[in-house]
Order: structure tokens, then sequence, then C-alpha cells
């Protein structure tokens, strides 16, 4: 049979506290039961005794006293506070108050259920009374040679007097066995803490919950808006501050050069430049012409090399027309065509 996660094993936090309440108990006890007297509250205010935790889950600080002095207090009420380490000197761990009934005697139970310690580390514990009633039963150990080992009775300074103990009994919580559920794969369930089990069955689905009433948002127009419910109910919310900015991101890549601009006016003619230093040649008579100039500078320039020698020109020929007939004057211009033909072919032969 399968089960939604919703009503799967209802009862199973219900069974298991108390499981695990029938699996707590007692542990480790140290006590150091001998007694040779006592001394009063009130004339030996906080009183202590220190000792070495042999477990870590501290249950009950249990000091031996008996009602005495009832006329300086109405109650017989007194207070044990713990301290880490030997004396009243370390860090306050935990406090706790008893009221007693009038003439009692014997181990008064203060409770420090939950009070975690460290095994094998010292602690110390004072006893207080209100209005300084009762007392409380020490051992000097070397009446009888039994003695604490792990520590000693403390004076209202947190001083050790070494051959002194408190009657007093420590008693330590036994460490609860790891518990595990099981699914049994048919609508139980198997809790198991150490030696002790329990089977639960699934539950039946409850019942439907009533429908929910329904809501609107109205924007108030200032930053506000108001929540209104069928039931009548309503509940005006306020925009949130603006939140910090952020880190500021990385560059991004270049973009592709754009288009050229279009050319801009031309810009106003600048002023005109000084007028320039006025010059003269002056011929030297040697060949050569100094140009000098009225800023003082001058300069002398000689003349150039003749350039070489053109060539000859051609043949020329003159002619002189006879007077002759029309026919005549034909053939005198053939060889004058001739002779300059000749003159021609003559020169580029000598250019070759």
């Amino acid at each position: 049979m399968e089960f939604s996660r919703r009503h799967r094993f209802p009862f199973v936090a219900v069974a298991l506290a108390t499981l695990l309440l029938s699996a707590t108990a007692l542990g480790e006890i140290i006590e150091q039961t001998h007694s040779s007297g006592g001394s009063s509250l009130y004339f030996s205010p906080d009183q202590g005794q220190s000792f070495v935790a042999p477990a870590a889950d501290l249950a009950t600080i249990e000091p031996y006293v008996f009602d005495a002095n009832s006329h300086l207090n109405p109650t017989f009420e007194i207070t044990v506070t713990l301290y880490e380490g030997a004396g009243y000197g370390g860090t306050p761990l935990a406090s706790a108050t008893t009221t007693l009934a009038d003439g009692f005697e014997g181990y008064a139970p203060i409770d420090f259920s939950g009070t975690m310690l460290t095994a094998g580390s010292t602690y110390s514990y004072k006893i207080t009374s209100t209005g300084g009633r009762g007392m409380a039963s020490s051992h000097q150990w070397n009446f009888d040679g039994y003695d604490y080992a792990d520590g000693d009775m403390l004076n209202s300074s947190g001083a050790p007097q070494t051959i002194f103990d408190l009657q007093f009994r420590i008693v330590f919580a036994e460490a609860e066995p790891p518990c595990t559920l099981t699914d049994n794969g048919d609508g139980t369930a198997t809790i198991a803490c150490g030696e002790e089990s329990f089977t639960v069955q699934n539950g039946a689905d409850g019942a439907d919950g009533a429908d929910g009433t329904s809501c609107t948002v109205a924007d108030n127009g200032d930053g506000s808006a108001t929540i209104s419910c069928e039931d009548g109910t309503s509940y005006v919310v306020a925009d949130g501050a603006d939140g910090a900015n952020g880190a500021d991101g990385a560059d991004g890549a270049d973009g592709a050069d754009g288009a050229n601009g279009a050319d801009g006016a031309d810009g106003t003619d600048g002023a005109d430049g000084a007028d320039g230093a006025s010059c003269t040649v002056a011929d030297n008579g040697d060949g050569s012409a100094t140009i000098s100039c009225e800023d003082g500078t001058s300069y002398v320039v000689p003349d150039g090399a003749d350039g070489a020698n053109g060539e000859s020109g051609g043949i020329g020929c003159a002619v002189k027309a006879p007077a002759r007939s029309s026919s005549l004057d034909a053939l005198g211009l053939l060889g004058l065509a001739a002779g300059l033909a000749l003159a021609r072919r003559r020169r580029s032969s000598r250019q070759r």
C-alpha cells in the first residue's frame, strides 16, 4: 500500500518520544558516603567540592545536608552552582535551586539535566543556603583512611581543604542509544533504540482543512499597497528600500569604427604674414654675383659652366628657279627634294 509523505506514520513522533523516555536511565555515579561531622552553612557559607566527571551528560548534584537553625529563614532553600575547573575561579556553567522540607536530612537532589560536561575534566560545585539555614555533612579522611581521590572540599573562597571532602553524590545520565526508523512496506514502521523497538501503523487521512479566504491587493499610489481579505482583515505594506548597487561589469569589446563624417566648413583665412626682406644682386666681375638681403644675409653664386655644343645642322640647298617653262620647274623641285632626303640620311647615320 502506498502512502503520501504528508500522511505517513503520523504517530511516529509520539511513539519515538515515549520510547526515548523509557530508554533513559541513570548512568555513572560518583559519591563520597563517609561523614565525620558537619559544618554550618551560616558560619561557613559557600562550601563546595571539586570532582572529576566520569561521563558527559550530568543529571543531578546531590550534597548531603540536614536542616538546622530554622530560625534563620522560613524555608530550607539551597542553591548549587557549577564551575569549570578546581575552585570557584573558572567559568560558571549552571546553577539550580531547590526547597527542602522542614527537618530534611539526606542527599538533596539538585537537577542539572541537560548540562554537558567533558569526561575526564575537573569541575567544582558550591552550596549556598538562603539565610544560612542548614548544615553540610563532611568527612575528614584521615580518621578512617577513606578519601575521595579526585577532588577536595572547598572553603568559602574556593581554596581546597585537602584532608576533607564533603559527603555527596553526583549522578550522570546514561547515554541514549541511537534510534533507527524502518519502513516495513506494509503500512507500518519499526522504531528501534538499542535493544528496544516499537512498531507503529499509519493513521487515517485527516479531514480537509477549511478553504482559505481570498485577498486582493490595491496600489495606494504613495509607495504602499493594501492587502484586503474577505474575512475583513487588511494590511498595508510599503515598498522596500532600493538594494545596494551591484559591482560594475567588465568592459565590453570595442565597437566597429563609424562612417567618416562630412567635411567641416573651411576655416577663416589666417592673418597675412610679415613682409619678406628685399634682396639685391651685384656682379663681382669675376664670373660670380653676390645676392644681399635687408636682413643682413648674403650668398655668392658663381657663373655656370658652358654647355656642350649642339649638333651641326643638315646640308642646305638653294634653288634658283630659271625662267623656263613649267615642265623644267617641276624637275627642279624633284632635285631639291632628293637633296633634302640625302641630307636626312647622313644626319641619321652620324647619330647611330
